[in-house]
């Protein structure tokens, strides 16, 4: 029997997983090491923020994976490591033996100094962020939120929260404001999706900054390197991406502190060991940070797993082009982009809340 730790709860276990199920291995011993039995769907978590779902809603159980798979649940965070050694240490100081492991544990969103802003928010890893949200969105008063990071997902956010603060506050004074470093939003996005997501920010009352980098953040006043500054009462960090602290420590190989993988998802370096959704840089291409990556990855990860307990062949994993996005716009709304197209049609919400409700139930 070969030992299997999966570390982390993030999309492409959650596929893995699913897919064991229908396809069980009996030479695996599988265990799935992660701080909460249940994984926050990264595609409802707008939906969550403007309050059109309970926060259970937006879960995924990871306890009822593991027990229809016979998987092993320990509820602790990785610490530390040792790819030499094959074991990881927990938070509790617990030492888990592996023959083969998987990792896919998401990505921190910092801020580049971390001690001139000690209060801010990360959004990622969600899990954390949705604990404060709800703090934060319980409290009374006016709130006044700036937002770090312009793509896809700050975009996302700030129309939720200003929807949210519209719905709770009356007609207390707020306002959400988004940074961009860059000097449009949406950096990489289609032009077509970037003018409409620009007027509908407008249409919110979204105060829009770009080419703008926080400098600091001192009593409730966030200031800007082009000496601007703003009412924040809380800032959220969605800009940046970096790894685990033990993961960046560990001596897998890496680019950027990011670990590198073959197209089979296996590290580079160390062939016992895989890597997968946004964790995971590979050495010939580039992937966006997209859920939608994640989930396509899980099954081939499990099957690539199975595959090198019993010395055969890996598969490739091979990224589509593009893929559908469906863009929540705070209220019960969506809009659609692929290929460069944007489209915005009635029901577009309805079909992204059946496509994620669906996800999330397995």
């Amino acid at each position: 029997m070969t030992a299997l730790l999966l570390i982390g709860g993030g999309h492409a276990h959650v596929t893995a997983l699913r897919w064991l199920k229908q396809n069980p291995q009996s030479h695996l011993t599988i265990t799935l090491l992660t701080p909460d039995s249940r994984s926050v769907y990264s595609g409802m978590v707008p939906g969550f923020v403007a309050g059109h779902f309970a926060r259970e809603e937006v879960e995924i159980d990871l306890a009822g994976l593991c027990r229809d798979t016979g998987t092993v649940l320990i509820e602790e965070a990785a610490s530390h490591l040792d790819v030499d050694s094959q074991f990881v240490t927990t938070g509790s100081g617990r030492q888990i033996p592996y023959d083969l492991a998987s990792i896919d544990v998401g990505i921190v969103s910092q801020p580049p100094t971390a001690s001139n802003y000690p209060d801010s928010i990360a959004v990622k890893p969600m899990a954390g962020f949705l604990d404060h949200w709800e703090a934060i969105s319980g409290a009374t008063g006016a709130k006044d939120i700036a937002i770090i990071g312009a793509g896809l997902g700050g975009v996302e956010l700030a129309l939720s929260v200003q929807h949210a603060l519209k719905s709770t506050s009356g007609a207390q004074a707020k306002t959400v404001s988004l940074i961009e470093r860059n000097k449009t939003i949406l950096p990489h996005a289609a032009s077509s999706l970037q003018q409409h997501l620009r007027k509908r920010l407008v249409q919110a009352g979204i105060s829009i900054l770009e080419s703008a980098e926080p400098a600091s953040w001192q009593d409730n006043v966030l200031h800007l390197t082009d000496s601007h500054s703003i009412k924040a009462d809380h800032v959220f960090w969605v800009a940046g991406a970096a790894p685990y602290d033990w993961l960046s420590s560990s001596e897998l190989q890496a680019e950027e502190a990011f670990p590198l993988v073959h197209a089979s998802l296996q590290s580079v370096s160390h062939p016992n060991v895989f890597i997968a959704g946004d964790t995971a840089r590979f050495e010939d291409k580039y992937i966006s940070r997209a859920g939608v990556y994640a989930v396509r990855q899980g099954p081939i990860l499990m099957r690539n797993l199975a595959a090198r307990a019993k010395g055969d062949p890996l598969e490739t994993y091979s990224p589509q082009k593009d893929y559908m996005k469906l863009v929540s716009l705070g209220s019960k709304d969506a809009v659609a982009e692929k290929w460069g197209v944007t489209l915005s049609l009635p029901g577009l919400w309805t079909l992204k809340r059946k496509i994620d409700q669906a996800f999330v139930r397995g």
